[in-house]
């Protein structure tokens, strides 16, 4: 019986660009700043065009609002990790900081 939960080869495509696309982002977002952030020049790094890249984002505002909600999704991880590995107060404190 096949996996009703398994992703179809385009599905895993799409999120493979979609992934590729943030790095860049973050990547850009280092460099000069959220800003400076243009979908434009990703698009040539990822090698496709301008326009294709909306296929993916479909505005710089949702692109940014996922990279912040990743950012957030890191910190939970992070956080619960030290919790479950047993940190106390300060070690949590520690751990947001970083």
């Amino acid at each position: 019986m096949a996996d009703v939960g398994a992703k179809s080869p385009r599905e895993r495509f799409r999120e493979q660009v979609r992934g590729e696309i943030k790095q860049h982002a973050w990547e850009q977002i280092g460099t000069a700043g959220a800003a400076a952030l243009s979908l434009n020049a990703i698009a040539k790094q990822v090698g496709m065009s301008g326009p294709a890249l909306y296929r993916y984002f479909a505005s710089r505002d949702e692109l940014i609002t996922e990279l912040i909600r990743d950012a957030y999704r890191s910190l939970a991880d992070s956080v619960r990790a030290a919790l479950d590995s047993g940190a106390d107060v300060a070690g949590l404190a520690n751990t947001v900081r970083e």
